[in-house]
């Protein structure tokens, strides 16, 4: 995510993607947890970080495991640029979210 996302491209990510599961599932629970975080990922923007993660994952398979901690600190750094007076403990949390859906849908 190179940008937080605007109304525009959030429209398109719902309509885009609003028979997908995984997007439904994010969405049931996204503005609660949007509203509970500094930093605040909307549905659509977790939703997407989800679905990069997966991709990654599909390309490398188990190779991806010996990357994770990377992946964490990489997502973890892009967050904070984004506004660096957000406290750190709110930025892990966002990435945890986006690591805890793509958890959730590989139980």
């Amino acid at each position: 995510m190179n940008q937080r996302f605007q109304n525009a491209e959030i429209r398109r990510v719902s309509e885009q993607y609003a028979e997908n599961e995984l997007y439904r599932a994010v969405c049931t629970i996204g503005q609660q947890l949007e509203s509970e975080t500094e930093f605040g990922l909307c549905s659509e923007e977790c939703f997407m970080e989800t679905l990069e993660l997966l991709s990654a994952i599909a390309k490398k398979g188990e190779e991806f495991l010996s990357e994770i901690d990377d992946c964490w600190l990489c997502k973890f750094n892009e967050y904070r640029r984004f506004d660096r007076h957000v406290n750190e403990d709110e930025i892990r949390k966002a990435v945890g979210i986006v690591f805890w859906f793509y958890h959730s849908r590989h139980r």
